[in-house]
């Protein structure tokens, strides 16, 4: 960086294009309560239920997903959302075929009728492939299914 006297600022101004550093984003799937305040609209309670819904979820895939929270309206999601992204590797996987139930109950996106369904045809059947068996096994609508894709996995063997 170099310093030039205002003569030769105003000579040399016409020439040049200065552009603002860009803005560094916060990553939603690892950021701390003091990263989170320091922002507009967001203060220690909505910190603190960001923080826990994260934890919840088993991280954020979403910037939008912001908006189930109660305490996140939608002025001030307009004021903070441009400043985060999602890390999705940062998601923790639930193995949908061996998971505990309390596991799965602690899921939001995964109410008690649903758990009920999984457990019953996991029980059952013995487990699942993919996501479009939930579909085939009347578990779970399109919507809910494509919510849920990034938390679960289905690496784990199935006997059939």
């Amino acid at each position: 960086c170099y310093l030039i006297d205002s003569a030769l600022w105003e000579q040399t101004k016409p020439y040049l294009r200065l552009s603002p550093l860009p803005k560094k984003l916060i990553d939603l799937n690892s950021a701390d309560s003091l990263a989170l305040v320091a922002l507009p609209g967001i203060g220690p309670r909505t910190a603190h239920d960001i923080l826990l819904y994260r934890q919840r979820l088993g991280g954020y895939y979403s910037v939008a997903q912001l908006l189930d929270l109660r305490v996140v309206t939608k002025e001030n999601y307009e004021l903070f959302s441009e400043e985060f992204w999602c890390d999705s590797c940062k998601i923790r996987k639930i193995d949908i075929n061996f998971a505990p139930p309390k596991e799965l109950a602690e899921h939001p996106y995964i109410t008690t009728p649903r758990l009920r369904k999984i457990l019953l045809t996991r029980q059952t059947k013995g487990g699942w492939k993919g996501l479009e068996e939930f579909k085939k096994d009347d578990i779970f609508e399109d919507e809910e299914v494509e919510k849920l894709a990034p938390y679960f996995r289905f690496d784990s063997v199935v006997i059939e």
